[in-house]
């Protein structure tokens, strides 16, 4: 029974190396490897009574197996130990799950039965001889260690886990968490941060901008799964965005800024708009360092007298949104709870519901005076993007029917509706002259597996779709009151957000760590991203970088034209400041003290 369950996992796990590297390769023998010394370390410990343990530890693997390869058809990354404690969540996003799932994936379990069959009618009695087990369980461990230590260098998280073998790789992860290298507080300095990014001392000098907004009302709205490219893209002369479209003329349009979400997502999003610090990629921050007191935007508003809040309608315990909202210092807190179950879309209340009691709660606050920082997380354009029939605003073609990008975009345009109605209740309760609002996107929304779906984005917006450069894009909107509108086509990321309104608010960073910068007052930026591309991967004023193993065979994009750059040699500083930004960012939050609540 051992070399069988071997046999069939090894099978499934070229199955899985199949969807995940695109190919299979010799790899496959280091998976297979860790399995064997699994499956004989079972054999030393149960003998004659294994075969149940064998078969338990067969199912195991599968639904491992199964988790992995569903997650990567999500994010393009390998799932790791780590998020095996957000896996009682999962249910929350079950109809995404769901529509990743396809019934080939069965396949896995489908050796399950026979074994069964086996064991029960002990079809096989065959004794191993220990001392030969032993012997290959050494040799099966030294080559193990030998090509974990052969591959550590790789940058490049997916092949990591290719050339390693995925367990092996899951073992090189705690590793690295649990000895990894150490950095001292005395590197983290903002001049050494600002020294590696080219960002001179602004001292003697004045901001632009600065403090256009101070003592204003800010309200920060998160939408999900929302692309810049849906701003003023029109279908069958139907706008997709009409209210964005019109905010827009009024607002400061950043057009080049990017997602640098890590494994919690949204939740993550929240965390780098809130405090200018990378997340740490395949831990999800809330969950990670929700035990910290983190310098914040919240934080630093507390100081000039804000009340801060934070509305999300869904339960708030959903990725520890509990904590996190604690350790980025939010006054008070506000979800399912307060928001119920009416008019429920994706897995909480639509946004109408969400913007019209935030702004009625909001509206108490500023009947006593009180200026606010809310932070609104709105989640009606949530994958897979069931928008109910009676709330379509929109009639998209009939090409567009059922497909991911229809649904997609009707999605879009019904959050960008209901942000109208927040827009609305504003000037209704007299809070619009008065207020800044900030509104970006949390992360990339669509997923174009299928060649159609490819073409058919490439009738929507003209040109063929990026799968990098156009899906990261997300739009970052700041409307000031009496402000004059301004694009600014300047490379931005989701940590530019904090210093960027710090600014304007008039609020000092000088005492604050923090890698994003202000996007009014500079010329040039480097912007890194983790998870969804690999570590070492960044965007700078001209392109995208995306290492393989390394920098030498990495790849670069112009992101004007979306070419290919030939030569790459001129990218390879900008490629090792990137590396140290993220070091000093894990090291700082790392570093930061735990809360005493």
């Amino acid at each position: 029974m051992l070399w069988l369950n071997l046999f069939f996992i090894s099978i499934k796990l070229f199955f899985t190396r199949r969807i995940l590297f695109n190919g299979t390769d010799l790899e496959l023998l280091f998976d297979s490897i860790f399995i064997a010394l699994i499956l004989i370390g079972i054999y030393f410990l149960f003998k004659k009574k294994a075969n149940p343990f064998y078969i338990g530890f067969n199912v195991f693997i599968s639904t491992v197996l199964l988790a992995i390869i569903i997650n990567f058809n999500y994010s393009g990354t390998i799932l790791t130990y780590e998020s095996v404690a957000f896996m009682n969540q999962v249910g929350e996003i079950g109809d995404s799950i769901f529509s990743l799932f396809h019934w080939r994936y069965l396949l896995l379990y489908a050796d399950i039965p026979l074994l069964v069959i086996i064991t029960l009618f002990k079809l096989t009695n065959k004794q191993l001889a220990t001392k030969y087990l032993m012997i290959l369980s050494t040799a099966l461990l030294i080559v193990s260690i030998f090509r974990v230590v052969d591959k550590r260098d790789i940058i490049n998280e997916n092949i990591q886990a290719q050339r390693m073998g995925i367990f092996n790789y899951q073992l090189y992860v705690a590793y690295q968490n649990t000895f990894g290298k150490s950095i001292s507080s005395e590197d983290i300095t903002q001049e050494h941060i600002n020294q590696i990014k080219g960002i001179t001392s602004s001292e003697g000098t004045t901001n632009v901008y600065e403090g256009i907004a101070k003592d204003l009302n800010i309200i920060v709205v998160q939408l999900e799964a929302f692309q810049d490219f849906t701003i003023d893209l029109s279908i069958d002369n139907q706008e997709i965005t009409p209210v964005l479209n019109k905010l827009v003329q009024e607002s400061f349009y950043f057009t080049n800024v990017y997602q640098q979400i890590g494994k919690g997502n949204t939740s993550d999003a929240e965390f780098v708009a809130n405090t200018s610090i990378y997340p740490v990629g395949n831990q999800a921050m809330s969950k990670a360092y929700g035990d910290r007191a983190i310098p914040s935007l919240p934080r630093l508003l507390k100081e000039q007298g804000y009340v801060t809040t934070t509305f999300h309608s869904n339960d708030i315990k959903f990725w520890d949104r509990d904590q996190l909202y604690q350790a980025l210092g939010f006054d008070y807190m506000y979800d399912k709870n307060f928001f119920g179950d009416i008019d429920v879309i994706a897995f909480g209340a639509s946004d109408e519901v969400l913007y019209r009691k935030s702004i009625e709660e909001l509206s108490t606050f500023a009947n006593e005076d009180k200026k606010f920082y809310a932070s609104v997380i709105a989640m009606s354009s949530h994958h897979p993007y069931q928008i109910p029939d009676h709330k379509v605003e929109i009639q998209l073609p009939e090409k567009y029917q059922n497909t991911p990008v229809g649904d997609y975009l009707t999605a879009v345009n019904y959050a960008d509706f209901a942000l109208g109605e927040l827009i609305e209740d504003l000037k209704r309760e007299n809070l619009w002259d008065n207020t800044m609002l900030v509104i970006y996107g949390d992360h990339f929304g669509l997923r174009l597996e299928a060649e159609q779906d490819r073409e058919l984005m490439k009738d929507v917006i003209g040109r063929p779709y990026h799968p990098y450069i156009d899906h990261f894009n997300i739009p970052l909107i700041v409307r000031v009151p009496g402000q004059e509108s301004k694009q600014i086509d300047l490379l931005g990321g989701q940590i530019d957000i904090m210093p960027t309104v710090a600014n304007l608010a008039g609020i000092s960073l000088d005492q604050t760590i923090y890698f994003g910068q202000d996007l009014l007052n500079t010329n040039h930026n480097l912007v890194g991203m983790r998870y969804y591309l690999p570590t070492g991967s960044f965007l700078n004023d001209e392109v995208l970088f995306v290492p393989r193993e390394g920098f030498k065979d990495g790849s670069a994009t112009t992101l004007e034209s979306k070419e290919r750059l030939k030569e790459i040699t001129a990218l390879e500083g900008d490629f090792y400041k990137l590396l140290e930004l993220l070091q000093l960012s894990d090291a700082y939050v790392e570093m930061l003290p735990k809360r005493n609540d």
